[in-house]
């Protein structure tokens, strides 16, 4: 069978987006420049592992594509995939070399990301792999004046980004359900000022949430000093959640 010509016009953003894995190698072959041309700021590599695409993203790693590079906000091929739960790019990123622990610029590793988008294929995969169910994320950084390691766990993400299904699996694999940040704030404390569902708040109180937790808040906060979660509660106007924690 005789190859079909390299288009003047190809290039490696097409044969990504088509998923034409021959296409890639021979523009790879005839020296392409595995990490060009991105496209919203994604290079080929980050765009293979959002779209799943094992095949492509070894393809381009034999070619010298690098697997560290990150787009503005600092993710890498390795946090795309994870927060598009694509399974089979994280496995092959990992068996790649890719860093477990590498953070974006909001602070936040691949199982974070992941708990945050309720990636629940690849929460477990991560976790497998040795990932710290119970890290603190950096989401606030030195840039901003103040001290890195103060954010959530991934517990904590994953309630504040309302994902009951990240919540379920981390809890199930062994997260800490009362891990607090440096800020010490538990996940429960943390679903209920940023307002979430009861349910969610009802299944961190079935699985031994602190119900009397309390954490200090001081900056830019509408309740500033230290309360507890059911003042939060009342302070927001949850009677739904001042209900669930008035059974515990």
């Amino acid at each position: 069978m005789i190859p079909r010509p390299v288009q003047p016009q190809a290039s490696l953003s097409d044969a990504v987006a088509l998923g034409d894995v021959d296409l890639a190698r021979r523009l790879l072959a005839d020296s392409v420049d595995p990490d060009e041309p991105r496209v919203l700021d994604l290079t080929p590599l980050m765009r293979a592992a959002l779209r799943d695409d094992v095949e492509m993203i070894e393809v381009l790693l034999t070619a010298g594509a690098d697997l560290q590079a990150t787009e503005s906000m600092g993710l890498s091929s390795l946090h795309i995939a994870a927060q598009s739960d694509s399974r089979g790019a994280v496995e092959a990123l990992m068996r790649a070399g890719a860093d477990i622990e590498q953070r974006s610029l909001n602070g936040m590793n691949a199982l974070e990301n992941a708990a945050a988008w309720g990636s629940l294929e690849v929460i477990e995969l991560l976790a497998g792999l040795g990932a710290d169910l119970n890290s603190r994320s950096e989401v606030v950084t030195q840039g901003h004046g103040y001290p890195r390691d103060e954010g959530p766990t991934p517990l904590g993400i994953a309630a504040w980004s309302g994902q009951l299904g990240s919540i379920q699996i981390l809890l199930e694999l062994g997260a800490a359900v009362d891990a607090t940040s440096s800020a010490g704030n538990t996940p429960l404390l943390i679903a209920v000022f940023s307002g979430q569902a009861p349910e969610l708040v009802e299944l961190l109180l079935e699985e031994g949430a602190d119900p009397e937790a309390s954490a200090e808040c001081s900056r830019g906060c509408s309740l500033e000093g230290t309360h507890d979660v059911m003042e939060w509660a009342r302070v927001l106007q949850r009677t739904d959640l001042v209900r669930v924690l008035d059974r515990y």
